[in-house]
């Protein structure tokens, strides 16, 4: 299963085609009269970069409500960090670096509530579906399915996926990203896609009856 699949589903998160070269000129561009006192120069970047950040966080997280709160934060942290901002990365890997770390923060915050709410009997009990799923919900319950599988990932396979195939990343923007280097980098992502595989596989397995 090609993971590019679950990037085709949501038309409201396609991130438009800019290239590198140019993006970063332009970034440098607003940075600078940003630092000059131009308050408007950031507004032009956290437009620039709002949906593709947005699609990242969204990614991770699989909540949109969730996604939303993480790319505002993101966005808050970079403009309280930008006169401080030295140019030794493009601003689109360092506000991916900082969206990244919300993110994190976020699922461990989720993770606490969770585990906390297995000891109130007041909490709201999951209920199974008593109808057969629509003909035409059938692909989006698979990519659900994908979406959870990538999100039952350990931490550094699950935002490989994420940044090299829903952000398109190089693996030199990754490993700038995350602080890795170039060949582990390159292997991390290699392992998570044998992880998803063989999770994804499994799955096709149990539907198909196959023990």
């Amino acid at each position: 299963m090609d993971l590019l699949v679950e990037a085709g589903a949501c038309k409201r998160l396609e991130v438009p085609l800019v290239t590198a070269g140019s993006m970063g000129d332009e970034d440098q561009i607003l940075i600078a009269r940003y630092k000059h006192g131009d308050q408007a120069a950031f507004n032009a970047l956290f437009h620039r970069h709002y949906r593709r950040i947005f699609a990242l966080c969204y990614h991770i997280l699989g909540n949109r409500e969730d996604a939303e709160d993480a790319c505002q934060e993101a966005f808050v942290k970079a403009h309280r960090a930008l006169k401080s901002f030295r140019g030794d990365s493009r601003f689109l890997t360092w506000i991916t670096r900082i969206a990244v770390n919300v993110c994190r923060s976020e699922t461990r915050r989720a993770w606490r509530k969770y585990v906390s709410s297995l000891d109130d009997d007041d909490a709201p009990v999951p209920v199974e579906p008593t109808v057969d799923v629509p003909e035409e919900l059938a692909q989006r319950a698979e990519r659900a399915e994908i979406r959870r599988i990538i999100s039952e990932l350990p931490d550094r396979f699950r935002l490989a996926l994420v940044l090299r195939h829903f952000q398109e990343m190089s693996y030199e923007e990754i490993a700038e990203t995350m602080g890795w280097s170039i060949p582990q980098t390159k292997a991390t992502i290699f392992r998570a896609r044998q992880a998803f595989k063989e999770r994804y596989q499994a799955l096709l397995g149990q539907e198909n009856g196959v023990s």
